[in-house]
């Protein structure tokens, strides 16, 4: 049985975010998720990373997917159980508009207030934490991601052109943990996987599949 949401978590040598990531995953008050990550131990870039959700699409199971990097993290325990409780209202809702925050960069709130609740509006107004997106939807349009910059924006230009049902959730969900431009990784130990992976028991389930679950 698939969980209800999908983390998928993009890890590329930030250790000490990726586990403020983890940890701000495990404190949720509803316990129907699982972690996806996409590991990149070579720093291959922003057009490897926009690419590499589609190529690791088949491993996102979850009936809901929500983008969460390793210099990311939920800043509410209860971002599942508002997500479901949305949902009971909305319940023909197939893609779930949320606001994260962003403290190194102004405006510091994601979308901008003249957005919300205009879909028209969106493009180049969002980021990839401002969605969470049922798994259907997420499978057809994820390829859009892919490419140079403003990937998040066509992901959302794809969804949009595809009829997506789309509902407005007035919580800020999660921050970016990064509080300067620039600042991509950190000064840290080769092996700084395998630690991470033994400290929260993260699982290999198939060849280069990690995951985590509750």
């Amino acid at each position: 049985m698939s969980h209800f949401v999908t983390f998928v978590t993009r890890a590329c040598c930030r250790p000490t975010m990726l586990a403020k990531c983890i940890k701000s995953v495990q404190a949720q008050t509803d316990n129907d998720w699982e972690q996806v990550f996409i590991l990149d131990t070579e720093k291959r870039g922003l057009v490897w990373a926009n690419n590499s959700f589609a190529h690791n699409k088949a491993r996102v199971q979850g009936q809901w997917v929500f983008h969460l990097d390793d210099d990311c993290r939920l800043i509410t325990r209860a971002f599942i159980a508002k997500i479901k409780r949305h949902l009971e209202q909305h319940s023909k809702s197939e893609v779930i508009m949320l606001k994260t925050r962003r403290p190194q960069l102004a405006p510091t709130i994601l979308p901008k207030p003249n957005v919300w609740g205009h879909k028209s509006r969106l493009k180049m107004r969002a980021n990839g934490m401002c969605h969470i997106v049922r798994n259907d939807v997420w499978q057809e349009c994820i390829h859009a991601l892919g490419g140079g910059g403003g990937g998040a924006w066509r992901f959302i230009n794809a969804f949009l052109c595809a009829g997506a049902e789309v509902t407005w959730l007035n919580m800020v969900g999660s921050e970016t943990q990064q509080l300067g431009r620039g600042v991509k990784f950190e000064d840290c130990k080769a092996n700084w996987w395998t630690q991470t992976v033994k400290r929260f028991g993260i699982e290999e389930v198939a060849p280069q599949d990690w995951r985590l679950r509750p």
